[in-house]
């Protein structure tokens, strides 16, 4: 790897020491190297770990259904409950995040989170199971949230949306190392059987997302934190601290050579005051930070942003998750009959299928097409770290998800698995780039001092909007189709609506012009 960073113009035209840096700056003059790489590098796979996470039900859907012999709306509940127990936890984690650090949150959540699922494979009653994954979704959410902004966080300004998007990279890698895990060991059909407990192929998946997620917590253990968040806690030495190491990997050269001796931060944070230890700060905090949310200027943007993910998540982790189970509904139709038929007239005939398949065995296909969708998707990050630069902030959100909600509306039309196929990766290609470009817009929509509660208050609207999808998909599938096939599609093109606001520039460079501005008028 190069030693030599990539410094900003502005940032090389000197070498002596410098006072009253903004934060931007000294990045800039840390420049973009090999620190930069290696913790987007070890950020992205504590985002796989979640995202593995997320994605886990989609695949052991099938199995579930029937080893437990459960309805199509009780497969919405097992969905739904994940994204419950994150929203729930959403509101906690905005505190502890602001509060305690990004690091924290990253290290411990992860450790637990692996705990929680070895124990949760375990569970040989459903109920059982969606306590655990209510359980699973509560831990995790803290971890889903701030990832990308904590690698972003320690990104120079100019190169941090771009790589924001490629670390979504990692997340769409969990659409394809899922499937195809579940490709290789749910097939072998094992089942383990002592003291009354049976261990069956699919709980081997959950162990292995357990494992990731101790890795993630093992590595990100020996990073310090956020230099953003340690600066708009006003805790500028340790800020310069991480700056001056970022430096040194970067470039090779001493620590103390790093010419930033301190920092401005007065003007662009508002610290909030360090007061006697109680019971009651954190809840002063949270306060204090959701007053500036809900409050002008703010405001606006954190409806904008709320509404955004609520948008894309509805699709995303809603119709998402219930992909594999329309593939394998289309395959167990076309086992027994060549009759054609459409995807909303499948349910009135599955049950004849289901019944021929007493072996609880899914079909190949199911991970194979699961397979395709999800390398479809890694194409889609690549292309959206490539593009993110080169277009305003609102363009690409605006046509992914126009082209995600069109997509949906053709589901209806379907009448084979392989234009199931089709759409579906269609679908997936649009919703799952739109979301990470989404994740790296909102880290610079809002104020330093809040964004970590900002980020967790619209990621909770993301995860309320993907638990009412999954509701809906379980209840009305299998009695009307069409309702929630129209439902997503047009909560999906509204967001592509609501995508045209989206700031065109960061709102820390809004605040500047505008301090420009008062001081030439």
């Amino acid at each position: 790897m190069d030693r030599k960073p990539s410094l900003a113009p502005a940032s090389t035209a000197t070498k002596d020491a410098l006072h009253g840096v903004s934060l931007e700056e000294a990045l800039s003059i840390c420049g973009y190297g090999r620190y930069q790489r290696f913790i987007a590098l070890v950020g992205g796979l504590c985002w796989l770990s979640c995202a593995l996470q997320n994605s886990l039900s989609a695949y052991i859907l099938p199995s579930i259904k029937c080893e437990m012999h459960v309805s199509s709306s009780m497969l919405g509940l097992f969905n739904a409950v994940f994204l419950a127990g994150g929203l729930s936890s959403s509101i906690l984690w905005g505190v502890l995040i602001d509060s305690i650090g990004r690091r924290p949150v990253l290290v411990y959540g992860m450790a637990l989170d692996s705990f929680l699922t070895i124990v949760s494979s375990f569970s040989q009653n459903f109920y059982l199971l969606l306590v655990a994954r209510f359980l699973s979704g509560f831990i995790v959410g803290g971890p889903a949230a701030i990832s990308p902004a904590f690698v972003g966080e320690f990104q120079p300004g100019h190169k941090r949306q771009q790589i924001i998007c490629y670390i979504g990279f990692f997340w769409t890698v969990s659409w394809v190392i899922l499937p195809g895990a579940a490709w290789l060991i749910i097939p072998m059909n094992i089942h383990l059987h002592w003291s009354g407990y049976s261990y069956s192929s699919w709980r081997f998946i959950m162990v292995l997302v357990s494992i990731s997620s101790l890795i993630s917590s093992i590595l990100i253990y020996r990073y310090p934190e956020s230099p953003r968040f340690l600066l708009a806690q006003g805790r500028a030495p340790e800020t310069l601290d991480v700056l001056s190491e970022i430096w040194e990997v970067n470039t090779g050269r001493k620590a103390e050579t790093y010419p930033v001796k301190s920092l401005d931060y007065v003007s662009n944070t508002s610290v909030i005051k360090e007061e006697p230890k109680s019971i009651w700060r954190p809840l002063k905090i949270m306060l204090t930070q959701w007053q500036s949310l809900l409050a002008m200027p703010v405001l606006p943007i954190t409806l904008l942003g709320c509404f955004l993910f609520f948008s894309n998540m509805f699709g995303y982790y809603g119709l998402g998750l219930w992909l594999p189970e329309l593939v394998n509904r289309f395959e167990a139709h076309y086992a027994v009959s060549n009759q054609t038929v459409r995807l909303c007239d499948l349910t009135s005939k599955i049950e004849t299928a289901e019944k021929n398949n007493e072996d609880c065995v899914v079909p190949s296909t199911v991970f194979v097409q699961s397979l395709i969708i999800g390398s479809m998707g890694l194409v889609g990050n690549g292309l959206s770290g490539l593009l993110s630069s080169k277009f305003p902030r609102p363009v690409m959100p605006v046509i992914l998800t126009s082209a995600a909600g069109a997509s949906v509306l053709t589901l209806y039309f379907v009448q084979s698995s392989f234009q199931n196929l089709l759409v579906s990766t269609i679908f997936q290609f649009c919703i799952g780039t739109c979301n990470m470009v989404l994740n790296s817009l909102i880290v610079d929509m809002f104020p330093a001092d809040i964004s970590g509660i900002a980020i967790c208050m619209c990621v909770m609207s993301g995860r309320l909007g993907a638990m009412l999808s999954n509701l809906v998909l379980g209840h009305l599938l299998d009695v009307s189709c069409v309702i929630p096939i129209l439902l997503c599609a047009g909560v999906i093109i509204l967001g592509a609506v609501f995508s045209a606001f989206i700031p065109k520039v960061p709102y820390s460079e809004k605040i500047k012009k505008q301090e420009k501005n008062v001081i030439k008028a």
